[in-house]
C-alpha cells in the first residue's frame, strides 16, 4: 500500500490528545453526511480532516491591533513559516491555586496549588515529515483523595513517579516527543515517546491516555476508498520493580513489550467498527532479562492471540470498538473488553453523545462503564496489563461499574462543563490489577465496596486555541464511603474550590 498514492497531505502532526479538540473534531465528522474520517483511533493526524471545520484548530478571524495581542489571543509564541518549512514554539503552563474546604482531618488546611512550566515545540519539513516535542516539569499539593491515590500507587496518575515536594506535595515532569513521517497518503509512521487512546468515549477499556507516556513506534495505514484504517503499535512498557543493582548508581526497572494492533471499518459514515488486540510481552523472568519474543514485531491482528492464547506469561487482551450516527447531532458508542479469555467475564462500554442539543454548542454525553473482577491483572506478577503502577485501560481498574454524565456549552471563548462520576469499586482483591487472580480466595461476605461520587463544575474563558490557553474557575465536590456491610461506613469529603491559569493540551484525570 505504500505506493497506492503519489502525493501526500501536508501537515503530518497529531491533534493534541485532549477532549476539547476531540470533541470539536466529531461535531465536524459528524456535521458531514460524506464523511470517512476514523475517529476510534487517537490523537488524530492533521492531514486527516479538513481543520477549517473545527474550532480551535481553524483559522482564527479574532480581530487583533498589535503584534502582542496577537500573541496573546490567537497566535504561536514564535513561529517560523516558509514555503514548506513551519516552526512553532510555545509555553505550557499550569498555575492553580484553591483550597479544599471539605477536609476534616489533620491534613486540612493547606493551600492546594500547582506550579507546572514547560515548553512545546511543533514543526513540518516539506510534506511527508513533521516532529512535535513537550515537557512539563510540575510541583503540587493536592486534595486528600487524591494524595491518597497517589500514596498507594508510587505515581502521579498520568506523570509518572514523583519525589517528596516540601513534606506533603509531589514533584515529577514529563516529556513527549515524537516524529510523523508520510511516505504515501495511505501510510503514516509515527516514532517516539507518547500516549494513544482507542475508542470513542471518555473513558477506554482497551488503551487509554491515563497512564504514563511509553516509547512507542506506530504505523497507520488507510484503505484508498477510506473505508478501512489499520493502526500497528509497539511500546515499550515498563514496571515500577527494580532489576538487581549493577554497575550503575541506580537500578533500572524491569521492562515489558507491549503490541497494540486496532482494525477499523467504516462502511459509510454512520458506522465504524473495531477489532483490537493488545498483548504484554514477557521480557524478564528468574533468570534475568529476556530478548523481545519474535511474535511482537507480527503486526497482524489476531495472529498472536491465536499463537498465545489466554492466560500464559504473554498477556492477551481483545476487543471490539462501535460508534453509530443516531441523527447528524448524535451518535451511540461502545466497547466489549475480554481479558485472560472468554471465561473471566466480559467488559463492556455504552456510551451515547449529543452535540448542538436545542442551541448550538450545547453538549452531552452520558456513558457507562462495566469492568469485571481480575480485569488486567495476571497470575505472571510482571505482566499485568499496565504501565509504571497504572492500568492501561480504565484507571480505576477492575471490579468497577462507573456512570459518568458531561454537560459543556462554548459561546464564543466562554466555556463551561458540569461533569458526574458515580463510581462502584470493590476494595477486595478482585478490584486490584496487580493481585495474582489465581490467589484471590473467595470469601462468603462480599469485599467492603468503595462508592464515589464527584461532581465537578467549571467556567471560563479560552485566551487561545492554538494552546488551548484558559482561565478557569472550578469546583470538586466529592464523597468517597466505604460501604463495610455490616460495619459503620467509613467516608471522606471533598469540597474544592479553585483557580487555574493554564494551556490544556492533554487529559488531566483527577475522577477515578
Amino acid at each position: 500500500m505504500l505506493f497506492l498514492s503519489k502525493n501526500s497531505h501536508t501537515q503530518q502532526k497529531t491533534i493534541s490528545l485532549n477532549r476539547f479538540y476531540a470533541q470539536e473534531i466529531e461535531r465536524a465528522v459528524l456535521a458531514d453526511s460524506n464523511n470517512l474520517v476514523h475517529t476510534g483511533s487517537k490523537p488524530f493526524l492533521e492531514s486527516a480532516f479538513n481543520q477549517n471545520e473545527v474550532y480551535g484548530l481553524r483559522h482564527d478571524t479574532l480581530k487583533v491591533y498589535s503584534k502582542a495581542m496577537g500573541i496573546l489571543l490567537k497566535h504561536h509564541l514564535f513561529s517560523i513559516k516558509k514555503d514548506d518549512f513551519f516552526l512553532a514554539l510555545d509555553p505550557l503552563f499550569e498555575f492553580t491555586a484553591g483550597e479544599d474546604f471539605g477536609d476534616t482531618t489533620s491534613y486540612a488546611g493547606r493551600k492546594l496549588f500547582t506550579n507546572q512550566r514547560g515548553l512545546t515545540l511543533i514543526g513540518d519539513i516539506g510534506k511527508k515529515f513533521s516532529f512535535q516535542t513537550s515537557f512539563y516539569e510540575t510541583q503540587t499539593f493536592v486534595p486528600l483523595y487524591y494524595k491518597r491515590m497517589v500514596d498507594k500507587s508510587g505515581v502521579f496518575p498520568g506523570f509518572g513517579r514523583t519525589k517528596v515536594y516540601n513534606l506533603n506535595g509531589y514533584d515529577f515532569a514529563m516529556a513527549n516527543g515524537w516524529i510523523s513521517y508520510t511516505p504515501a497518503e495511505s501510510v503514516n509512521i509515527q516514532f517516539g515517546n507518547g500516549k494513544n487512546f482507542i475508542g470513542h468515549g471518555y473513558r477506554s477499556l482497551l488503551l487509554s491516555d491515563a497512564a504514563f507516556s511509553y516509547p512507542f513506534v506506530k504505523a497507520v495505514i488507510n484503505s484508498p476508498n477510506k473505508k478501512i484504517q489499520y493502526t500497528a503499535m509497539y511500546a515499550s512498557l515498563q514496571t515500577l520493580d527494580r532489576l538487581p543493582r549493577g554497575e550503575v548508581p541506580e537500578s533500572l526497572f524491569k521492562r515489558k513489550g507491549g503490541s497494540f494492533n486496532y482494525l477499523s471499518w467504516k462502511p459509510n459514515s454512520s458506522i465504524e467498527l473495531g477489532l483490537f488486540e493488545g498483548i504484554i510481552w514477557e521480557r524478564y523472568d528468574s533468570t534475568g532479562t529476556k530478548p523481545q519474543p519474535y511474535g511482537a514485531y507480527i503486526p497482524v491482528i489476531g495472529v498472536n492471540t491465536a499463537l498465545n492464547g489466554f492466560g500464559n506469561q504473554n498477556h492477551v487482551l481483545i476487543g471490539m470498538t462501535a460508534k453509530i450516527k443516531t441523527t447528524k447531532h448524535s451518535f451511540l458508542y461502545g466497547q466489549v473488553a475480554a481479558d485472560r479469555g472468554l471465561s473471566e467475564g466480559l467488559n463492556y462500554q455504552v456510551g451515547f453523545s449529543y452535540f448542538d442539543c436545542l442551541i448550538p454548542n450545547l453538549d452531552i454525553q452520558v456513558e457507562w462503564n462495566n469492568l469485571a473482577s481480575k480485569t488486567y491483572s495476571s497470575h505472571f506478577s510482571l505482566q499485568s496489563y499496565s504501565h509504571t503502577n497504572q492500568p492501561l485501560g480504565h484507571p480505576t481498574g477492575p471490579a468497577t461499574q462507573e456512570l459518568l454524565a458531561m454537560v459543556n456549552y462554548r459561546y464564543a471563548r466562554f466555556m463551561a462543563q458540569v461533569k458526574l462520576n458515580h463510581i462502584n469499586h470493590s476494595t477486595g482483591a478482585e478490584g486490584d490489577w496487580s493481585s495474582d487472580p489465581d490467589a484471590i480466595i473467595m470469601t462468603i461476605a462480599p469485599m467492603p465496596v468503595l462508592i464515589i461520587n464527584q461532581i465537578d463544575c467549571t467556567a471560563g474563558f479560552q485566551i487561545n486555541p492554538k494552546t488551548n490557553f484558559q482561565i478557569l474557575l472550578g469546583y470538586t465536590n466529592r464523597n468517597d464511603r466505604i460501604d463495610n456491610n455490616f460495619m459503620e461506613d467509613s467516608v471522606m469529603k471533598t469540597s474544592y474550590v479553585y483557580l487555574s491559569l493554564r494551556t490544556n493540551l492533554i487529559n488531566r484525570y483527577q475522577d477515578f
